[in-house]
């Protein structure tokens, strides 16, 4: 049982390699109601040049807590508690059975881990995406877009646009920095028009150090390997011998 857990955990972590190619989906066209105007969408054009660098602005928030809702892939917006301690991220998860997972953005590795088990991933844990986007030779484009308020919070917006060597895609994302969260995106989402739209918020930031016992994993844990190699057996007999 714990196995098929952890095959599952396993699938979910996979659809990051593809998530950066996700094909494209229609969202249904609103519905206003008769008499009244739609709301203006924002518009978010340049306010100032653009900026060039390679350090991705998430690498200066290396230790918070936060309640994230929302992913790059659909189905999967519950709140989910996260905590960054260094180059470690832990995410709660959001099924009913007890269970986190711990993420090395560096190495961009994971742990699944549950009260009866430990399953080892070659892959970041899509629920700390962009955090691990960050790599050697990477480079960033900033744009800033304006100003708005996010649940309260007055942001700086910016457009980013990533260049990185671990994929061949080109992401461009929009980044709204809370000025009282010393420029933390409490939002953050795609700006690409050629796939479906999605949003990551960020609720209850807290900067600052966190409790080093939510970063253990166990000292045994299984590999993905037995379920990379695994495959349909035969039961075609072997062909007999030729006098």
């Amino acid at each position: 049982m714990y196995r098929l857990i952890a095959a599952v955990l396993l699938g979910v972590c996979a659809t990051l390699q593809m998530s950066a190619q996700a094909a494209p989906q229609q969202t249904p066209t609103e519905q206003t109601p008769t008499g009244q105007k739609p709301a203006e969408a924002p518009s978010y054009t340049p306010t100032g040049p653009a900026i060039e660098t390679d350090q991705f602005p998430l690498d200066k928030f290396r230790n918070f807590s936060a309640i994230e809702n929302g992913t790059p892939l659909p189905h999967m917006n519950s709140d989910v508690y996260m905590y960054r301690s260094g180059d470690l991220m832990r995410v709660e998860g959001s099924v009913a059975i007890p269970s986190y997972n711990i993420t090395d953005l560096v190495k961009r590795k994971s742990q699944a881990i549950t009260a009866h088990n430990c399953f080892k991933s070659g892959v970041a844990y899509i629920r700390t995406y962009p955090f691990f986007v960050s790599a050697p030779g990477a480079k960033y484009e900033i744009v800033p877009v304006g100003e708005e308020i996010v649940d309260g919070h007055h942001c700086h917006v910016e457009n980013v646009t990533i260049h990185t060597p671990i994929s061949k895609e080109v992401m461009y994302l929009r980044f709204f920095e809370a000025d009282d969260l010393q420029g933390f995106p409490i939002k953050i989402e795609n700006t690409r028009n050629k796939i479906w739209h999605w949003t990551l918020l960020y609720k209850d930031v807290r900067l600052g150090p966190q409790d080093p016992s939510l970063f253990i994993i166990p000292d045994r844990c299984d590999t993905d390997a037995g379920f990379k190699k695994a495959g349909p057996k035969t039961s075609t007999p072997p062909a007999k011998k030729v006098p």
